[in-house]
């Protein structure tokens, strides 16, 4: 874990971000508007010769990068270094945690950011999901079968979801509502 992510679970917003492919991805971040100095000296190790693609999600320019290039020459960790700390004098609060996971992300450097603790891909709540597995392999009597029956349609008159399927003992079911 992150020595400057110890906050909690409760403390995570839900954030929608950029990926490389500009689609849409959402993330659970801890305090999202901290600075992203906090997290440089960590980072720029496992960037590395990568740099140069994290420049270019900063939006820094060629000219920019092959200054940085030329000023640290043969040494990718203090090219990334350096571009990092340019970019947060330039920018100084407004280089957020956020602002340095989409572009981590957009990078393709994803993997980065997620083992340093940044961020989480967001899960959907598999509960308003709700599938019957649980039951799969119970036998059922009668009485059984009318609160299995009370369960189905209470989940699909709860759900956010239009239900038309379930899976109940290995066998797919269509829901017809009439």
């Amino acid at each position: 874990k992150s020595a400057n992510d110890n906050t909690s679970d409760s403390n995570k917003k839900k954030r929608r971000i950029t990926g490389a492919n500009r689609e849409k991805i959402d993330i659970w971040i801890s305090d999202p508007e901290s600075s992203a100095e906090l997290y440089i000296n960590e980072l720029y190790i496992d960037i590395g010769s990568k740099w140069k693609r994290l420049a270019t999600a900063l939006n820094l320019s060629k000219t920019e990068i092959d200054v940085i290039k030329a000023d640290n020459p043969q040494n990718a960790r203090n090219q990334c270094h350096t571009m990092l700390h340019q970019y947060f004098q330039a920018n100084g609060s407004n280089f957020t945690k956020l602002l340095l996971v989409e572009a981590l992300v957009k990078a393709r450097l994803q993997a980065v950011a997620e083992s340093h603790n940044l961020f989480e891909i967001y899960k959907p709540d598999k509960s308003k999901e709700r599938n019957l597995d649980n039951l799969q392999h119970k036998a059922l009597s009668g009485k059984e079968n009318y609160l299995l029956i009370d369960f189905i349609m209470r989940l699909i008159l709860s759900s956010n979801k239009s239900i038309n399927q379930f899976t109940y003992n290995y066998k797919r079911y269509n829901v017809v509502m009439i």
